[in-house]
């Protein structure tokens, strides 16, 4: 539902940044929005996040365009200069925030930002490595950071996103009261999380790649899960040196090569690994070269639970 909510504000952000007064007009992050002028864009995105009217339950949300709301839960900072994007807040059930700004700051700089922001021990928690951090591909262009406030009370995850053609870097900080149950409570009364998703490698992309249609998924039952990663990405390279280029960041997680081969429009290998609890796992890279356009391949990364 969490990553259902996030791909739903995103594309409502980008028709508040694109639509107002224009009949036509291209995002630049692959969104066309067409017609409308302001006040049937706002009819839009309360509909689209507030729910049907006359449902039996009431969101009882504020949404803002390109300003911050008038208040943050936990007084959690901005960097100077960024650029507000919007915002989401909820009182109830529980008191949450999602803020979405650009900034001229790399991944790396925003994390230094916050782990000042966020030094003081007595009331922040870094919980970042016990949440596990973004997979599959372009992962490692993603920050995924997240803190505990005082205690469970509050609960802030901060994704950032770098531009791979360089300039600014995208953000949605997450801000929510009581915090997370499991990452900020006492671990020992909840249940341990597992999502065959996390045992995905966290993959770069080749020096001048782009990466779109990108997409990753898990499911199943203990003993029966799955999970798996997929991109479209374009590239000079061939499908060998695609494949081989991927290869060389699945072997340096451990993982262990069964076989590989292919030609000249595909490439495969295929791996076998263990989870940190002694589980056994299969794993398949496959690259296909994309029909009719040259330079573009389907990129797929599968685990399967032996």
């Amino acid at each position: 539902m969490h990553r259902k909510q996030n791909t739903l504000f995103f594309v409502v952000l980008a028709l508040m940044a694109t639509a107002f007064g224009i009949i036509a007009q291209e995002s630049g992050n692959g969104t066309t929005v067409i017609g409308g002028d302001d006040a049937a864009l706002r009819r839009f995105i309360e509909r689209e996040l507030g729910g049907l009217p006359g449902a039996p339950y009431v969101v009882n949300q504020t949404i803002t365009v390109g300003e911050l709301p008038q208040t943050l839960l936990m007084n959690v900072p901005i960097p100077e200069g960024a650029t507000i994007i919007g915002s989401v807040s909820q009182n109830e059930p529980e008191a949450y925030t999602r803020l979405s700004f650009d900034t001229t700051l790399t991944n790396a700089e925003l994390t230094a930002f916050y782990q000042t922001a966020f030094a003081d021990a007595a009331v922040w928690r870094d919980v970042t490595d016990d949440a596990g951090q973004p997979t599959g591909f372009g992962a490692s262009d993603i920050l995924n950071a997240n803190y505990c406030y005082n205690g469970n009370e509050g609960f802030v995850n901060v994704n950032g996103t770098a531009n791979p053609a360089g300039g600014n870097t995208s953000v949605i900080v997450f801000m929510r009261q009581p915090g997370d149950a499991y990452l900020c409570g006492d671990a020992q009364e909840v249940p341990p999380y597992s999502d065959p998703y996390r045992l995905l490698p966290s993959l770069s992309n080749p020096e001048g790649a782009t990466l779109s249609s990108i997409g990753n998924g898990s499911g199943g039952f203990p003993g029966e899960q799955i999970a798996s990663t997929l991109a479209t990405v374009s590239t000079t390279l061939s499908a060998a040196e695609l494949t081989a280029f991927y290869n060389a960041q699945l072997a340096v997680t451990g993982w262990v090569q069964v076989s590989a081969g292919g030609d000249t429009n595909i490439g495969y290998s295929t791996w076998s690994f263990a989870d940190d609890q002694g589980n056994s796992w299969n794993g398949t890279l496959t690259i296909v070269a994309v029909p009719n356009i040259a330079g573009s391949f389907y990129a797929t990364v599968q685990i399967a639970e032996v």
